[in-house]
């Protein structure tokens, strides 16, 4: 069954990933790859949006569709990801879930 992975994103410093510099550029530039090697792919990564009800302190969402659970969390521990987990970490705070698609 089809996985996903859901981000809330709150970008330290800037609006826009576009903008970021040192070692969240780094990430920016290298999960894409990263995601696609693991088997999976984004659904959504950012874009245009509004709270139409609550507030909301992140900046963005993020949505990447795996195979399934066990593919998406062997991406999550793998070795690669951990790096850039570490460059994310220096511009950006997020909340991961993980959970089963609906069948």
């Amino acid at each position: 069954m089809t996985a996903y992975v859901l981000a809330r994103v709150a970008l330290r410093d800037i609006d826009d990933p576009r903008d970021a510099t040192g070692p969240l550029a780094e990430y920016f530039a290298n999960a894409p790859r990263n995601v696609a090697a693991h088997g999976g792919e984004f659904v959504i990564r950012g874009g245009k949006s509004q709270i139409l009800e609550g507030s909301d302190p992140f900046s963005r969402l993020i949505v990447v569709r795996f195979p399934d659970y066990d593919t998406a969390l062997n991406w999550y521990n793998s070795p690669e990801y951990g790096q850039l987990r570490t460059l994310r970490a220096e511009g950006a705070v997020m909340d991961i879930l993980l959970i089963d698609g609906a069948a």
